[in-house]
Parts: C-alpha cells; structure tokens; sequence
C-alpha cells in the first residue's frame, strides 16, 4: 500500500457544455499519492477508491469515465491520479453506467423512400371513386409498371457482447415472424422487418476494477411496411404480390360433365375442337368439346378468342401474352370480379428476433 493517499485541490476542474442537444457536465479530481520507494507497484483505482462507473461524490449525475497518472515534478515516489467525470450521454436519463455486457443497446433510425409496385389505386370519379381498385383500364385489363413511393426505415443497433462473432452471420436475410415495438409509436407486423447485416469487431471495456473483453456488435435492420389496400388491406412487408396468369392452363371439361368446370371458368381460353362451317373454320359448339389427345386435367397452350363468323361463331388463336387464370388453373372469364387474382408469396424465410437478444430496454 502506498505511504500515503491525499486528494488535492491542484488541478480540479468542473466545466458545462452542451453535447447533441443536452446538458454535459465534466469534472476533474486529482489524488496525490507518495509511494513508499521508487518502482513500487500502484493500482491507482484500488489506491484512490475510485473505479470506472462510480459517481462522482459531489454531484451524483457524473460518473467516472477515466483516469490517468503521473510522476509529480521530478519526483520518483509522488504521483498525481487524476480521474474525469462525466454525465452519462448514453442514457437519456444520465443513469449510472452499467457493466459493457448488460448496458442498453444504442440505435438509431434513418428513413427513405424506394420505388415499390402499386396494386391498388384510387380514383377520384366513376362507380370505384374513393375505393381501393387494381389499376386497370376501362375493361379491366391490369396496367403494367404502376409504381408508387413506400417507405423504408433502416434501424441500426450497436451494443456489447461477449458471444462468439460468429453468431446470427447465417440468419442475415431474414424477415421477423412476430410483432415488433420499437419506442412509442413504430409497431413492425409480421412480414415487414429484415434483418440486413451484422457487424461485429473485437472491444475491450474497463469497468470497475475489472476490464472486460468482447465484441461491439451493430445489427442492421430493414423495416418496410409496404401497406397494401383492396382485398389484403394489410401491410406486406417483404412478401410480394403476383398476377395469377400464365402462358398456359389446365384443361377442364367445357361441357360440364363428371368434372363440374368453375363457375368463373372460361371454355375458350383453352384449346378447343375445331369444325368446318359454311363460313370456314370454327370452333365446335353446343356443347363445347376438347381436342382429340386433351383431357381435363392436362396443361395447354392458353388460348384466346376471336369473334371471326357472321353466325355468330369463334375461331382461337394462341395467347401472346399471360391470360387471367383461376386457382385450379382454368382460364378466368373475363366477366369475373377481380379480373385478375393477385397472389400474395413469401420469398424469404422468417424467424423470431426476440432471439437476438437486443437489449433496447
């Protein structure tokens, strides 16, 4: 133990600014210490009785933040330990600093708008005013390339650990499968977060008496609520939506036997017996009737028809571009409602982040 141990007044300080927005106190104390003989070991914390984290005893919103110590003059026996205090800016309510491994995550929150598809629009006029409607032409047809502007928030999350840095790298990718609460206000839905990246690089803390060895870790998050409105009225977050069309459909019995067709099925999107007329070629009628080698159930060309005989006929000809289907596969009548079924698909896998273990209390 050191002869003896004194604080000082010589070289005490005590200064107030202001640091992002609040209030930053500083303090500075200094200890005299005079060894017993010179090269004698000196814990300066365990000498002086002040550690790193203590509070100041003077004002008890400043706490220890560091310490340093030097040979006075030309001394070889007398050390002056000076140790700063400061408020605690990682606490909004400059709290007592806590040990690296259990102290409150710091984040933060940027937003930003990204280009996203539009479903669903909102006329102004006509019998769908101030409904949620597909954007569509006069007859139905969807638009193609709508786009609209939707927000996405990326949070960031750093604190300490001591886990191995290996740890979650294989999860980056994948999107929250329970509710989130972020502050007061952002609640994140199913579907909607990402977990972007990881970064994690080697940190050593003192704290008290002891100096602790881990990891500073920052997790980045993608919250995106893509809200949805018409039939999903619901937030699709990273899953998407798709048009059920396609090139091709399943063949079902157009004249209504063993296999009832759906009622929203549309016989001439499929390939069709033919028949001589006395105006030409057409398609066979009353009842409607599949090519010879198709049988319900089969896949087939989509196929679209024309009114092309004065009797009132149709002839076919091969879809070139994807035509409405049904959930069996049947190509969709035009008359049905919505004309085109949107499909809503998850493309990533999900998991719960309550695992990370994110210490946003």
């Amino acid at each position: 133990m050191p002869k003896l141990v004194k604080e000082v007044s010589d070289g005490q300080s005590f200064s107030r600014s202001t640091e992002g927005g609040a209030i930053a106190d500083t303090l500075t104390r200094v200890f005299r210490v005079i060894l017993n003989n010179p090269g004698e070991y000196l814990d300066i914390q365990q000498a002086c009785g002040v550690f790193i984290g203590d509070v100041a005893p003077s004002n008890p919103g400043l706490f220890c933040k560091s310490f340093s110590a030097s040979f006075e003059n030309n001394s070889r026996v007398t050390v002056l330990c000076t140790f700063q205090y400061a408020t605690n800016s990682s606490s909004p309510q400059n709290e007592q600093p806590q040990p690296p491994e259990t102290r409150p995550a710091e984040w933060s929150i940027s937003s930003a708008l990204v280009e996203a598809p539009a479903w669903y629009w909102r006329p102004d006029e006509g019998p769908n005013a101030g409904r949620d409607v597909a954007p569509a032409n006069v007859v139905g047809d969807l638009y193609d390339g709508i786009t609209k502007l939707e927000p996405v928030i990326t949070i960031s999350i750093t604190q300490f650990e001591t886990a191995d840095p290996t740890y979650r790298l294989l999860d980056v990718g994948k999107i929250n499968e329970d509710d989130l609460v972020l502050g007061s206000y952002l609640s994140c839905e199913p579907y909607t977060v990402m977990f972007r990246g990881i970064t994690k690089k080697p940190a050593i803390e003192p704290f008290g008496a002891n100096v602790v060895s881990g990891y500073s870790c920052t997790y980045e998050f993608l919250y995106k609520p893509n809200f949805v409105g018409g039939e999903f009225n619901e937030r699709l977050g990273w899953d998407i939506l798709v048009p059920q069309s396609g090139m091709s459909v399943i063949c079902f019995d157009p004249g209504g036997g063993q296999d009832q067709p759906n009622p929203d099925a549309d016989p001439l999107g499929q390939p069709l017996q033919w028949e001589e007329g006395s105006l030409g070629t057409k398609v066979k009628a009353n009842p409607y009737t599949l090519p010879k080698g198709l049988s319900p159930g089969t896949k087939a060309q989509a196929m679209v028809a024309i009114p092309a005989h004065a009797d009132g006929g149709f002839s076919q000809k091969p879809a070139s571009s994807p035509i409405p289907l049904n959930n069996d596969g049947s190509p969709r009548r035009s008359g049905a409602r919505p004309k085109v079924m949107l499909k809503r698909y998850r493309l990533y896998q999900e998991m719960s982040f309550s695992d990370f273990g994110l210490r946003l209390y």
